[in-house]
C-alpha cells in the first residue's frame, strides 16, 4: 500500500482495509476482499463527512491499485525471463543427449529422456490440395469473410466476392485453409501421398523427470 495521504479514523481505516486485504474462501478457494458491507455499516457523520472520508479511502486505494498494477507488470516481465531462460536450457540439454547420441541420461536426482520426433503436415501448395482436404476462404474487404468447406460453392462465392466488390469493396481475395487433420491421416500410411502437402519429421523432444 502506498504511504498514508489523510490520518484516517477507525472506521475509514476499516473500509480502507476492507478494500486491499485478501480473504481466502476456505471451500471453494476463493480470492475475495474485506468485507465492505460491515465497514460501510460502522460509518458515521452526516452526508458530508462520509463523501469526504470515501474520497480518502479512494485516493488511497487508488494509489494502491497503480502500485500494483506496476508490480504486476514488473512481475510479467520477469516471469517472460525466466520462461526463455526455461527454454533455452532445456534446449541445450536436449542437444547434449541429441549430439551424444544418448536415449536418455540417468543422475542421483533426475533423468533426461529424448522422446520420439513428432511429424507434421507441410503444406507446399494449398490449392493443390484434394478439395475435402481445405476450406476455400473468400475475403472482400475488411468487412466480408465467406468460406466454404469444399470447391462445390466455389462460383457462388466468387458471385457474391464480385457482387460485393461492385458495392465498393475495395479487395477481394480467395485462399485456402488446409484440414491438417485430413491430411495426416493418409500420409501416415505406408507409401501415402497427398496432392500439395508432404509429411515432415520434426526435432525430438525432452522429458525431465
Amino acid at each position: 500500500m502506498n504511504a498514508r495521504l489523510y490520518d484516517l479514523a477507525d472506521a475509514w481505516r476499516a473500509l480502507l482495509l476492507a478494500g486491499v486485504d485478501e480473504q481466502i474462501d476456505p471451500d471453494t478457494g476463493e480470492v475475495t476482499t474485506g468485507d465492505w458491507d460491515a465497514a460501510l455499516e460502522r460509518l458515521e457523520g452526516d452526508i458530508d463527512a462520509k463523501i469526504d472520508g470515501c474520497c480518502k479511502v479512494l485516493q488511497e486505494l487508488d494509489g494502491s491499485a497503480a502500485t500494483l498494477k506496476a508490480e504486476g507488470q514488473r512481475l510479467a516481465k520477469r516471469r517472460k525471463s525466466v520462461e526463455l531462460n526455461i527454454a533455452r536450457l532445456r534446449e541445450y540439454v536436449r542437444q547434449c543427449l541429441v549430439a551424444g547420441e544418448l536415449p536418455r541420461v540417468k543422475t542421483p536426482f533426475f533423468t533426461a529422456s529424448q522422446t520420439k520426433a513428432k511429424k507434421s503436415v507441410e503444406v507446399l501448395h494449398p490449392e493443390k490440395l484434394p478439395p475435402e482436404m481445405r476450406t476455400l476462404v473468400v475475403t472482400v474487404g475488411p468487412d466480408l469473410h465467406m468460406q466454404s468447406p469444399s470447391l462445390d460453392r466455389f462460383v457462388a462465392l466468387i458471385e457474391l466476392a464480385v457482387v460485393a466488390l461492385d458495392q465498393g469493396a475495395r479487395a477481394a481475395a480467395v485462399s485456402y485453409v488446409p484440414d491438417r487433420a485430413a491430411i495426416k491421416k493418409p500420409l501416415m500410411k505406408k507409401g501415402g501421398k497427398v496432392a500439395g502437402a508432404v509429411l515432415v519429421t520434426g526435432e525430438p523432444g525432452l522429458t525431465i523427470r
